[in-house]
């Protein structure tokens, strides 16, 4: 797996997009809570992982592997000294007195030009939720009069190698995955106070009312980072961390072009010198961000979370870079919960996100910020599963005891340059069909991969049958939904999108039935269509039809009878989720 991402750094083509999701936080609570998968309830994430054939994600270190509870005082000063971190900070000379009171830390800091306290809290609940990183309570800037002793600080903090405990974090991953070398979640000096040091209104409110006081803070913290930069460099990983968390509401574009661009666009021209790769965690919001992401001369956007939990689309993203910066991520943590998405809008994203990727070149997928401890690990599978897209000609099976073999695509499929081929996971144990109605040949006439046996994947059958091509309708693979129906044939008091209910008319009528017309009005007391058949048929054609057509025209056209016989099921287009 790792050469196979390190591959996919360098834009050679791969067997297979690699799938390293990030579980640590996912791991931790479930195993806390008892309710991680039966086959892995006593396993470590990391033979979890491997026995998966997925990749371990090691961007982010757990901030609970300490050497000593001394290593966890500084938190609200922006700096730690864990196990794998290449670099640790110390302050010297520096009185400071430590006071633990149940879950909360208070450090007072005393210097010749002033008193400092900072309040951390960690308790119970993140602990239950699989995090590891304290809360900043009370951070160490409260007024004017705290520059002088931050200042004093950070001229007394010096940076140490601990390249050994990095080696020690990489040699036990092993070949899961590459372990990043965290080296600070501030990409500068300035990034660093808006980030770690005050609390954010305070920065701005600071920066526009004393602009000269912070730039000064800024300088006093800069030959500490200089020194932690050049410890880092000589580390023995091949990529590296530094900046996270950026949100365009609040490193707005000026600012990440003043603040952040020169700092990220030095360190990687350090590393490329080297061979090396840089990582920025880009976890928020990136409308307005991404050419300086370019101008970075960064090498990996981590964490990258397209919508619905922002702006930006993955296509979008994937344009802007244009091959320059490989994503990791992609998938966004909400659409492994189900309160979040349905089943059927799971796999109507699903299908809209690979239909963006093109060959999926520069993507190591995962999920984006980090899988929450709610996710259902059945779609954790599924995205690993059929839809992970290869860059070559052959659609690989791989089964989780690492044999694998390439079968050539169908024949009606290689037609289509544009689609690459897909992933199609199978086992050696044989699975139970799927029951409902069998998989039938698509529109295009792309007979299903495999046999119709019970050994066969049932995806695979389901996936195969589907229409090759974006924006085909999902009416198919709706009304084969597996057993029990998300939507059965039954009165409801519950809303359904309109999508939807168009598809339980198709189940109801399955087929192109002649009799199923457009609805003319006058054929009941409310002036709308008469009879259960006519009824199915105007929610079908109105809703459904005029909203496509609305779409290819972009007119704004009213709801009612079209002027046409009857529309074929495989000509209906989708242009999103229906308004409830």
């Amino acid at each position: 797996m790792k050469r196979r991402m390190l591959a996919t750094l360098e834009g050679k083509p791969t067997d297979r997009i690699p799938w390293v999701p990030r579980l640590d936080l996912w791991y931790r609570a479930n195993q806390r809570a008892g309710t991680l998968p039966d086959r892995y309830r006593r396993a470590t994430l990391m033979e979890m992982v491997d026995d998966l054939g997925w990749g371990y994600h090691g961007v982010v270190p757990d901030f609970q592997d300490l050497r000593s509870p001394e290593d966890d005082v500084h938190r609200a000063l922006g700096t730690f000294s864990l196990h794998r971190m290449p670099v640790h900070t110390v302050f010297e000379g520096i009185d400071y007195r430590v006071t633990k009171t149940g879950d909360r830390t208070t450090v007072e800091y005393r210097t010749p030009v002033g008193t400092l306290t900072t309040v951390t809290v960690y308790d119970e609940r993140m602990r239950a939720a699989g995090i590891t990183i304290s809360h900043v309570e009370r951070y160490a800037f409260q007024g004017p009069e705290d520059y002088a002793p931050l200042e004093y600080l950070f001229r007394h903090a010096r940076a140490v190698p601990n390249h050994d405990g990095y080696a020690a974090e990489a040699e036990r991953i092993g070949d899961c995955g590459f372990v990043v070398a965290y080296v600070h979640a501030a990409a500068s000096p300035m990034h660093f106070l808006q980030r770690d040091v005050m609390p954010v209104e305070a920065f701005f409110l600071e920066l526009h009312d004393r602009p000269d006081a912070v730039r000064g803070l800024a300088e006093a913290v800069r030959g500490y980072w200089q020194e932690m930069l050049a410890i880092a460099v000589a580390c023995p990983a091949e990529v590296f961390l530094l900046g996270a968390n950026y949100d365009s509401a609040i490193q707005y574009p000026r600012f990440f072009a003043e603040h952040i661009v020169p700092a990220l666009a030095q360190f990687a021209e350090v590393l490329h010198k080297q061979g090396k790769y840089l990582l920025t965690h880009t976890d928020g919001e990136n409308r307005g961000l991404l050419e300086h992401y370019v101008a970075s001369r960064i090498d990996i956007a981590d964490s990258v979370c397209p919508a619905p939990m922002t702006r930006l689309t993955i296509g979008e993203v994937r344009e802007a870079f244009g091959g320059r910066i490989t994503i990791m991520g992609g998938i966004p943590s909400v659409a492994l919960v189900k309160d979040s998405m349905t089943d059927v809008q799971f796999e109507q994203y699903l299908d809209d996100f690979f239909s963006q990727i093109g060959r999926g070149d520069h993507l190591i997928l995962g999920v984006s910020d980090t899988t929450p401890p709610a996710a259902e690990f059945s779609r954790l599978m599924a995205c690993r599963g059929v839809r992970a897209r290869a860059l070559g000609r052959t659609a690989n099976i791989e089964d989780q005891g690492g044999d694998r073999r390439a079968i050539p695509l169908p024949e009606a499929t290689k037609g289509h340059a544009s689609e690459p081929p897909c992933r199609i996971e199978s086992s050696k144990v044989p699975r139970p069909r799927r029951v409902g109605a069998p998989c039938r040949a698509s529109a295009r006439g792309t007979p299903p991969l495999g046999g119709r046996g019970p050994g066969d994947p049932p995806l695979a059958r389901r996936r195969a049958a589907r229409p090759v091509g974006r924006g085909l309708s999902r009416a198919p693979s709706l009304v084969r939904q597996s057993s029990p129906p998300e939507f059965p044939d039954q009165r409801k008091k519950r809303r359904v999108r309109r999508g939807l209910r168009v598809l339980l008319a198709v189940a109801r009528f399955p087929g192109r039935n002649p009799s199923l017309r457009p609805g003319r009005r006058g054929g009941n007391p409310r002036g709308g269509p008469a009879g259960r058949r006519a009824a199915v048929s105007h929610v079908l054609h109105c809703r459904v039809g005029q909203a496509s057509e609305r779409k290819r025209s972009g007119a704004n056209l009213p709801c009612g009878p079209p002027n046409q016989e009857g529309t074929p099921l495989e000509d209906l287009r989708f242009a999103g989720p229906a308004d409830p």
